[in-house]
């Protein structure tokens, strides 16, 4: 009867359209309100769900936005949990059922009075635009202040550093000034005396004193080359005097090996003879027993043969020459 009512003062009085469509659906928008209030959530049948989503705060610019809630849509949630249509029975008193048909046959209207609008809005929740006759997109409204996160909330403007610049103003007393100068000029007089100046300790070095030192003069002859027999033959000239000589009869040997033990040592020897080294022997000293090669009458034959026998057999790297007593 009321929208009959409605529709006839539509034909005979210029309402205006939008007025007339937000009469006819008012019931579910406030329902709708009510339900995001209080469950921050509520689901239309046949057109979707609302979902109350809390921002946190922030900056913008030179202002701090305070923390809100926004309602944001979803054309997928088609589960109906019957909250709308219980809003609608308590408020008109009616029952369940006639609640339920009154929210699917508003939500038919709006959907046909969107086909022909394309975009409409949808109470104080925000607007929905249709696209390509499928595609619903919804814009929640800027005020939201049915909410209650939303209740007295109010954007603040960050306060601003001040640019003015302050002079900073020193004063001085007339006597602290005459202080100061008196010091002042006291310095400078000191600086520039000419008795502060004079040096009258100075130590100078005199190298004139140091004794004159005679550097003995050092001569470099020529090396000359010599060979083993010059060198025997200027060793058997020379007279006797105590000194090592390079031609005591097989005196230099050359050693290859020494043990803790003679019995090893002989082993050695044995084998070395069977081996082509007949002149191998056995040295015995007072820490070890030790085994010589071969033994020479010069000191320089003896180090030609060890450097020989170094490079031809691994075994003999480290061998060395020795002088029997």
């Amino acid at each position: 009867m009321f929208k009959n009512l409605l529709g006839f003062f539509q034909q005979k009085v210029a309402f205006p359209e939008s007025l007339f469509y937000f009469c006819i659906v008012e019931t579910i928008f406030r329902n709708i309100e009510k339900l995001l209030a209080t469950n921050d959530h509520a689901v239309v049948p046949g057109l979707g769900g609302f979902v109350v989503q809390h921002q946190p705060a922030r900056i913008s610019g030179k202002y701090i936005i305070a923390p809100r809630a926004t309602i944001s849509f979803n054309s997928l949630i088609s589960q109906n949990d019957g909250m709308l249509a219980v809003e609608i029975s308590r408020q008109k008193g009616i029952s369940y059922r006639e609640a339920a048909a009154i929210a699917e046959k508003e939500t038919r209207e709006f959907l046909t009075k969107l086909k022909t609008a394309r975009k409409l809005e949808y109470g104080r929740l925000g607007t929905f635009l249709l696209e390509n006759d499928s595609h619903l997109i919804f814009t929640p409204a800027t005020d939201l202040s049915f909410l209650p996160a939303n209740f007295g909330t109010q954007d603040l403007l960050l306060p601003t550093k001040s640019q003015a610049k302050k002079d900073i103003v020193f004063t001085i007393s007339a006597r602290k000034m005459m202080k100061y100068a008196a010091i002042f000029i006291t310095f400078v007089a000191l600086l520039f005396s000419p008795r502060l100046n004079e040096s009258t300790n100075i130590t100078r070095a005199d190298f004139s004193r140091l004794n004159r030192v005679e550097l003995p003069e050092i001569t470099i002859s020529p090396v000359v080359e010599t060979t083993v027999q010059e060198i025997e033959h200027q060793e058997s000239a020379k007279e006797p005097t105590g000194e090592i000589s390079l031609n005591d009869k097989n005196s230099y040997k050359v050693i290859v090996a020494a043990f803790d033990r003679p019995e090893k040592a002989m082993l050695l020897r044995d084998k070395l003879m069977e081996e082509d080294y007949p002149e191998s022997e056995i040295i015995v000293t007072s820490k070890n027993t030790r085994v010589a090669i071969r033994s020479f009458s010069n000191l320089i034959s003896a180090v030609n043969y060890m450097e020989q026998i170094r490079n031809e057999d691994p075994r003999f790297a480290d061998a060395w020459v020795m002088k029997s007593e």
